[in-house]
């Protein structure tokens, strides 16, 4: 009897062992299911081209990338600024609440005109690489520097040209008569610019000077 007895006192033991191996097992694969949840970011920016000092203020969504719905799974945002020549010149880390966050950055007042680089992601994104981050490109224009150009091609600043267009008033001018005349100068993105120019007789005397102002379209000659 006593043998009886302790065979069904292994037997209970033994199946105790394996339902805790199996409980073991069951934790272990709900560990490598979590880790397949995958996550997305995108960010919404005011505008596309900016000037150097300029803010650029934006909302980041986080959303899990398999049902396209926000979620908490991550709660700081890495947003960093990306030089045309893919070196990163500032960052930020913002805080993410059930998917939603937003804030500003203030771009650099000594930023050349070029291609610039946007580029968000979570800590947990940086598991998978960085094909997941997102990334956009924006245009930054500075007036000290509207004559040069990025060229992603070449990886260098060019020259770049300006076209100056010049309105006068009523249409037309009139020798011997004071008249208004507005100009208007554009590099070769389209964007307007500061300069300064000279205006010459056709024997090259000089007749006037004239240089762009905000909200000042008109020089007078």
């Amino acid at each position: 009897m006593a043998k009886v007895i302790f065979l069904l006192l292994t037997l209970i033991t033994l199946g105790n062992n394996a339902l805790v191996g199996k409980n073991t097992n069951f934790n272990y694969y709900s560990a490598e299911d979590s880790i397949k949840i995958i996550e997305k970011v995108y960010l919404h920016v005011d505008r596309d081209l900016y000037s150097p000092g300029d803010d650029i203020w934006f909302k980041g969504y986080l959303i899990n990338a398999i049902n396209r719905f926000l979620t908490d799974h991550s709660h700081n945002l890495h947003f960093e600024l990306i030089s045309p020549d893919s070196k990163i010149i500032d960052s930020r880390i913002i805080r993410i609440n059930e998917g939603l966050g937003n804030g500003d950055f203030q771009l650099s007042k000594t930023l050349r005109s070029g291609k610039y680089r946007l580029r968000a992601y979570t800590n947990y994104m940086r598991n998978f690489g960085d094909q997941q981050f997102f990334s956009k490109e924006i245009s930054v224009i500075n007036p000290s520097d509207a004559d040069k150009i990025y060229s992603d091609s070449t990886g260098e600043y060019l020259v770049n040209k300006l076209e100056i267009s010049f309105f006068p008033e009523g249409g037309s001018l009139v020798e011997d008569v004071p008249s208004v005349v507005g100009f208007k100068a554009v590099n070769n993105s389209g964007e307007g610019c500061d300069v300064t120019g000279e205006l010459h007789s056709a024997t090259g005397e000089l007749i006037s000077t004239f240089k762009s102002a905000h909200k000042e379209w008109a020089h007078s000659l």
